[in-house]
């Protein structure tokens, strides 16, 4: 009976996740076009992105640790948050601290980074990003 349940919370969760990723088919795009906003919060181990201007979202964790922001409207993704990101996420997924690095490089406990608007810097943080979200 349990197993059967989470065969269901499963099926629902990709059913949404299809859904989102319909949405979203113009993220890319957006992310070159729309305001980039980075914060590393050192305190709680959190990272965070904001794409566009911050607004109210829905909150969905398409997997360990990774949180889509979303317009309860239309599902588009308007920001991510990783948890436990370096004590855990970036552990996992090595090839992503360069990016985190050239991004966050004292140590103060809360910073947050404009993205610079140049095609080099938008491409690699689109880059890095579709490491973290699927497209």
């Amino acid at each position: 009976m349990a197993s059967e349940k989470n065969r269901k919370g499963a099926n629902q969760m990709d059913e949404i996740l299809g859904e989102v990723m319909k949405a979203n088919r113009d993220l890319r795009a957006r992310m070159q076009r729309s305001d980039l906003d980075m914060a590393y919060d050192a305190e709680h181990d959190m990272f965070l992105v904001t794409i566009g201007a911050p607004q109210e979202a829905l909150t969905e964790e398409i997997r360990d640790h990774v949180h889509l922001r979303l317009d309860p409207d239309t599902l588009k993704i308007v920001g991510v948050t990783v948890t436990a990101f370096k004590r855990v996420f970036l552990k996992n997924e090595p090839e992503l601290q360069k990016y985190f690095d050239t991004m966050f490089q004292s140590r103060v406990m809360m910073q947050t980074r404009r993205v610079p608007s140049d095609e080099k810097s938008r491409l690699e943080v689109t880059d890095a990003l579709e490491h973290v979200v699927p497209t």
